[in-house]
């Protein structure tokens, strides 16, 4: 059986059912009666966070083709704009890509791929590396733009010191540089993106940054010469390397007397130099490997120093120690999402060993890790997570590593987890004869549980789960069984089973009565199929889009209205596969436009003989009617006019044949609009996207905004071309 699934906010008023199978019996079972229905109007808010099913490996294909071509468009979008020296398109990394990440996964899932683990840790990966890259770039310039202003003002002490930071923070963005081009190859073998063009960006920008920095460091900073060996290369906790080396400047100076911190393996020394700029220091690895390695050796200024950063290699043979984890815990009793201090020390060779990691868990489930102070010590405080058994537990502290110079032994404690009532409230409605929506919702005492999974059964037999999302809420669309026809009464049953938490068991159920209609998904299904169909064409939205349109047309409007939706799409649908033009039909919808029946030329392909002139008057009086839309309070019809005026505009200049998708105009005009200007078109497009595909009406904000954008764009176009950036 198939769900399509969404979270969603119950309607206000909704009848809700609700109960629990616990013990405690807090909170009662119930079951609420629904008269006889048909699909009716929701106000709720949905926010999609799984595609709707698909019906074949091809569809599902599909989708996930769409999804990766979303996520990538968003990395390089970022990456491009980052390269051009803003980051306005990276905010999608947080808006919009994990969402799709998500249901790409959902949909690698239903595909019945066994990968979605590995792809589900690239695509977070991905995302959150370029999005890391995004803001270092960001800080170096910021750094830079200080440090030009620190030299304007004469101020050297303050050109130093931002010089030693821009020299820093372009290492940090080597690093991450290095990190998201790996991540990007790893995207593209996995997914139908490409992010090739990305990868190339980000390592066009890493050698920008490390050629400013390398100029500011030479006008700022004395250059350095550091000479280091292990003169005790053997050694290990116990028994310390010992590294000697000399610190001179350029000119063979030494940097004499003088406070010196030095990184060496894994860690950090801080030592002081003498009149020849020689120096000796101890160092005990910890998370370093066992065996021979070559070590760098870095000399580290502080941001005030005159001199610059070296650094050399040096050989040295490690040895391992056991050391010992002790570890307590407080309260000795918990329950869910109750405050657990977890603490201990950590030590070996008779002292406390500082930096190291140390990860804490209860019951098997991971709580976090946390670093060891310089006396040893730790000390991690979290909540109780819902996926530990309830019963007798331990807390269990480790060194998170092996085959390094420090081992100790697992350290753990014990602690009583008691379970907790649950609460599942559940709602629905026949959207068809074979189709309902269901809503609800999973909580306890002391708030809302996310995450879980909730298997769905209707009239006894499951027909699949859904996992809960943000405040513990769930929707779903479920496909009956083909035992229950449209005559029948159907019992859906929501069930949280609790297995191997602290959380009690928990199920919710609704009764619906017979669909009014009697159909049993002929010509409902049939009036569905059309819709997604004739929707998909006309807006070129991807599968699951034109089903979530079709989906919320049949949910909400009587069967009647909905063959008069069909026989005018039908209608409209000829009008587009005549006229070659998405958009033609929008102007007319909207009231724009001539109406004398005469022939429309498609704005998508250039008039061989065009009117400048009386293009713009066209598109001014679009871009009236779109702010009347709005004063008027249709925020949507106001961002698919203000799009339209521009749309048609930009078509009207292309010299080519074919037409261009929405986002292909974007990336075509991007090179060709001013900085400012190509922006205000992209957020023009995500407006216009939300507005036409998306079940949520447009924000008076979204569309005053989106509307702004049109007559920036608008304006720049309308510009005598020499006046206009090349």
């Amino acid at each position: 059986m198939v769900l399509s699934l969404v979270y969603a906010v119950v309607p206000a008023g909704a009848a809700s059912v609700a109960g629990s199978d616990g013990d405690r019996g807090v909170f009662p079972q119930q079951t609420t009666e629904r008269p006889e229905q048909t699909a009716q109007g929701n106000n709720s808010t949905v926010v999609h966070e799984n595609p709707r099913n698909a019906s074949g490996s091809d569809d599902l294909e599909d989708v996930e083709r769409w999804l990766a071509n979303r996520m990538s468009g968003a990395v390089l979008d970022c990456t491009e704009q980052v390269r051009n020296g803003s980051s306005y398109a990276c905010r999608r990394l947080d808006r919009d890509y994990p969402e799709w990440a998500g249901r790409y996964v959902e949909v690698q899932r239903q595909s019945g791929d066994t990968s979605t683990e590995r792809t589900d840790e690239t695509l977070s990966q991905t995302r959150q590396n370029a999005k890391r890259f995004a803001e270092q770039v960001e800080t170096f310039r910021e750094l830079e733009d200080e440090y030009e202003e620190a030299k304007a003002e004469g101020n050297s002490r303050r050109a130093r010191e931002l010089a030693h930071r821009l020299v820093e923070q372009s290492r940090r963005i080597n690093q991450t540089g290095n990190r998201a081009t790996s991540n990007y190859d790893a995207f593209s073998n996995e997914t139908s993106g490409n992010l090739s063009e990305a990868s190339d960006a980000v390592v066009e920008i890493e050698n920008d940054t490390a050629t400013t920095a390398s100029a500011i460091r030479d006008a700022e900073l004395v250059a350095t010469t550091l000479s280091a060996e292990a003169t005790e290369p053997d050694g290990s906790f116990s028994s310390p390397l010992v590294v000697e080396g000399q610190l001179l400047s350029e000119n063979g100076t030494p940097v004499s007397n003088r406070r010196a911190t030095f990184d060496v393996g894994n860690g950090t020394v801080a030592t002081q130099t003498d009149a020849r700029g020689r120096f000796s220091f101890e160092y005990r690895p910890t998370t370093e490997l066992v065996g021979p390695s070559e070590w760098n050796v870095t000399y580290v200024p502080t941001n005030a120093s005159l001199y610059g950063g070296s650094r050399d290699r040096i050989s040295v043979d490690v040895t391992g120690v056991e050391g010992t984890v002790t570890v307590t815990n407080r309260p000795s009793t918990v329950r869910f999402n109750d405050t657990l201090t977890v603490s201990g020390r950590v030590e070996a060779a008779g002292r406390g060993v500082d930096d190291v990691p140390v990860a804490v868990s209860l019951g098997g489930a991971r709580l976090g890790t946390v670093r060891t102070n310089e006396t040893g010590g730790y000390s991690l405080t979290t909540s109780v997570p819902v996926n530990v058994s309830a019963g007798d537990a331990r807390t269990v502290a480790e060194l998170p590593f092996a085959g390094r110079a420090l081992s100790a032994d697992n350290a753990s404690a014990p602690v009583r987890v008691e379970s907790m009532a649950t609460r599942l409230t559940l709602d629905g409605n026949r959207t068809g004869g074979r189709v309902a929506h269901i809503e609800g919702q999973l909580e306890t005492e002391v708030g809302f549980v996310a995450g879980r999974e909730v298997e769905i059964s209707v009239n006894g037999s499951t027909v699949g789960q859904v996992e809960t999302g943000p405040d513990g809420r769930f929707s779903a669309d479920v496909d009956l069984p083909s035992s229950v026809t449209a005559s029948d009464t159907a019992v859906v049953t929501a069930t949280y089973a609790g297995a191997g938490e602290n959380l009690e068991s928990a199920s919710g159920r609704v009764v619906l009565s017979p669909t009014a209609s009697g159909e049993s998904g002929g010509l409902g299904g049939l009036i569905s199929d059309q819709i997604d169909s004739l929707f998909a064409r006309l807006t070129g939205a991807p599968p699951e889009r034109a089903q979530d349109a079709s989906q919320g047309v049949t949910r909400f409007l009587p069967l009647a209205a909905v063959v008069l939706a069909i026989l005018g799409i039908l209608v409209l649908g000829y009008l587009v596969a005549r006229w070659f033009a998405p958009e033609s039909w929008l102007r007319r919808l909207l009231g724009d436009g001539d109406s004398d029946g005469g022939e429309v030329v498609s704005p998508e392909t250039p008039d061989p003989d065009p009117v400048p002139a009386q293009t713009s008057r066209d598109d001014a009086s679009l871009l009236a009617t779109a702010r009347e839309r709005l004063s008027n309070g249709d925020t949507d019809a106001a961002v698919l006019a203000g799009y339209e005026a521009v749309r048609s505009r930009l078509s009207d200049r292309l010299d080519r044949d074919s037409p261009m998708t929405h986002w292909e105009l974007v990336q075509f005009y991007r090179a060709r609009l001013a900085a400012e200007n190509a922006n205000a078109l992209q957020q023009l497009t995500e407006a216009y996207e939300r507005a036409a595909f998306s079940l949520q009406t447009s924000s008076e904000e979204t569309a005053q905004t989106a509307l702004e954008n049109a007559a920036r764009v608008l304006e720049e176009i309308e510009r005598p071309s020499d006046s206009r950036r090349n």
